[in-house]
């Protein structure tokens, strides 16, 4: 009988320290799940601004390659002008040297 009694004691300590570990188990399973949620809330967030900085760099690469060709364009066009401004002194020296021999 005393026997039983320490088998049937070990038991019920056995059955308290199964559940305490169970409570210990389903919190750290309930910790878990929060930390998984707030994972996945931080990789949506993080791909979405991920996203939303892939195209503000493709604008702002646009914009750079858009300002790159106007500056090359505004070369060409003062480079033209001058040409022109060149072009037009060198009639009018011509034409005020030599206007009778050339005519336009």
């Amino acid at each position: 009988m005393k026997q039983l009694n320490a088998k049937v004691e070990e038991n019920s300590q056995a059955q308290t320290l199964i559940q305490v570990l169970q409570k210990k188990l389903d919190q750290k399973e309930a910790q878990c799940s929060d930390i998984q949620q707030k994972h996945e809330s931080l990789q949506k967030d993080l791909d979405d601004k991920m996203k939303e900085l892939e195209a503000k760099s493709d604008s702002v690469t646009s914009l750079a390659l858009q300002i790159s060709t106007l500056t090359l364009q505004l070369e060409a066009l003062n480079r033209q002008k001058l040409s022109t401004d060149a072009e037009t002194k060198i009639k009018g020296v011509i034409s005020d040297h030599f206007g009778d021999i050339f005519h336009y």
